[in-house]
């Protein structure tokens, strides 16, 4: 059991030096987390990020998560639940076609945020386990936020799964399935300010 309690340690840490080079010259600790790109290494074509959104559709974070693969970018709500849980992440429909009910913070529950799923229009796809770490490793206890350190390294597991097997469902209409590894995401850049 120690010896492959150590092999997963010596697996880790070899994924977090990949980045630690990158990291450093490309993405600095001054860049905000809406502006940070995240990459895995061996994975051509797939980023990741953060962006603030305007009509929040949770309480969590007013942050989405994206991934840009394949010509398109997917969404994703950040949310957590209360007392210990962690941090999980829900496809969710583009943050600006969310329009704001009439409190205009909260989300219009005529135009849902979240993508149904086929033959189950009522119901919301499953939300996914999402780790964020510090560059010691360390896991953020909620989502990120704007104004807040952006995360060194992001981990989601079942997003590989996801984007390998949703091709053939209406959820991303994907032609074919997109390779994300089981493996985690680190800083590679940072996005020019919008203007």
């Amino acid at each position: 059991m120690k010896r492959k309690v150590g092999l997963v340690a010596i697996m880790a840490l070899c994924s977090a030096s990949a980045f630690a080079a990158p990291a450093r010259k490309t993405a600095p600790a001054a860049c905000p987390v809406d502006r940070v790109i995240y990459a895995q290494p061996g994975v051509v074509g797939v980023t990741a990020g953060f962006t603030k959104q305007r009509v929040r559709t949770s309480y969590a974070s007013d942050l989405v998560f994206f991934i840009k693969a394949a010509g398109q970018t997917f969404w994703y709500d950040l949310s957590s639940p209360n007392g210990y849980g962690g941090s999980y992440i829900t496809p969710q429909s583009d943050p600006k076609l969310v329009k704001a009910g009439p409190d205009e913070e909260t989300p219009d529950p005529r135009l849902p945020a979240y993508i149904p799923i086929e033959g189950k229009e009522g119901e919301e796809a499953s939300a996914m386990m999402f780790d964020a770490f510090d560059a010691k490793m360390t896991a953020f206890a909620a989502p990120p936020m704007s104004g807040k350190p952006a995360p060194a390294f992001l981990y989601a597991r079942e997003l590989g799964p996801l984007f390998h097997y949703n091709h053939m469902t209406n959820l991303y209409a994907l032609k074919s399935g997109v390779e994300i590894n089981i493996a985690l995401w680190g800083k590679v850049g940072c996005a020019p300010k919008a203007h």
